[in-house]
């Protein structure tokens, strides 16, 4: 009697010992699950950071859990959970900070916007898509968001030569398009892979903003109010034929073109190869010929004669001076 007990209680402990192992087998053999609750901005304070939020119910996860941020059809980010077991939660916050990221949500990176607003979140669990939300987020709100980033752009419509006509100079003047800008543009001009010379934007002439058209001026001669220039020689022999655009210290385009050498070398402000330009200031070795040179004698005869003359004639004054207040 005692020992069908002892048989009948060792199998109910075994029962309840295979129970108690294979649960959470089951648990983490349950196929993933998961959906989106909601989604917002949200501003640092407590346990919170300045984010997108993304409110995540009944997750259920063996290997990964990540969440696509979208503005409509550009991935703008994916946030993945680290530091988490595997297992089953009622209630998980998908933190998409737009500054430094939460210790709990790895990010790839990312650049948030002023004019790129998200709108759409992708739920993956364990590699499987379970769920998408669209959201609106308040524009004004998103863009005074700490962490994003105005928006800088730009790029090259055309590039040629302009001719003085009392408004445009001669030079190689850059039509831009759409460049918005916080703190600087620069146009970099090129002769093949020869930087020629840097022209930037003068933000105490023109402040930082949105502009659809911008017309850089690389001048031949005295630099445009507008556009600062690094100092450079336009040589006759030297054709610019690329210019490259930065926006905040960012390379938006690049643009190749030809101009017409002889155009180019007839332009007022280009010099001959000897010659040596600085800022508009020319000097030219070929127009120092005419200068009489250090060591040169062939006047020294001609500066004596002088001498003698002009000596002469004081003395002649001197004596005929004389003579007339003897004869007076």
């Amino acid at each position: 009697m005692k020992a069908r007990m002892s048989r009948k209680f060792f199998c109910l402990l075994l029962t309840v010992v295979m129970v108690c192992t294979l649960l959470p087998i089951i648990a983490l053999a349950a196929e993933p699950s998961g959906s989106i609750e909601n989604a917002g901005i949200t501003h640092a304070g407590g346990y919170l950071k300045n984010a997108v939020s993304v409110e995540l119910k009944d997750v259920t996860f063996a290997e990964s859990v990540a969440v696509k941020l979208y503005s409509g059809d550009t991935l703008l980010t994916t946030a993945t959970l680290q530091g988490v077991n595997p297992g089953s939660y009622g209630f998980l916050t998908c933190c998409i900070a737009t500054e430094t990221a939460d210790e709990y949500w790895a990010l790839t990176p990312w650049t948030p916007k002023d004019d790129v607003v998200p709108d759409k979140a992708v739920l993956f669990v364990d590699g499987h898509e379970q769920d998408t939300k669209t959201f609106t987020l308040d524009t004004d709100e998103w863009a005074a968001l700490p962490g994003t980033a105005f928006p800088y752009s730009g790029s090259i419509e055309r590039a040629g030569m302009t001719h003085d006509n009392g408004v445009l100079k001669n030079a190689v003047s850059v039509d831009l398009k759409n460049v918005n800008f916080e703190s600087s543009v620069r146009v970099q001009l090129y002769s093949d892979e020869t930087l020629l010379t840097t022209a930037t934007l003068n933000t105490d002439k023109l402040g930082a903003g949105s502009y659809p058209y911008l017309t850089c001026c690389i001048a031949t001669e005295t630099a445009d109010e507008y556009w600062s220039l690094t100092p450079w020689t336009p040589k006759d022999d030297v054709v610019p034929n690329k210019v490259v655009l930065f926006v905040d210290d960012n390379e938006m385009d690049t643009m190749e073109f030809t101009l017409d050498a002889a155009e180019w070398k007839a332009l007022p402000g280009t010099v001959l190869p000897s010659s040596n330009v600085t800022n508009g200031t020319t000097s030219n070795n070929d127009k120092l010929d005419n200068v009489p040179q250090t060591g040169d004698t062939s006047n020294f005869v001609l500066w004596i004669a002088l001498l003698f003359v002009s000596g002469g004639a004081a003395i002649g004054a001197t004596v005929v001076s004389g003579k007339k207040k003897y004869n007076r």
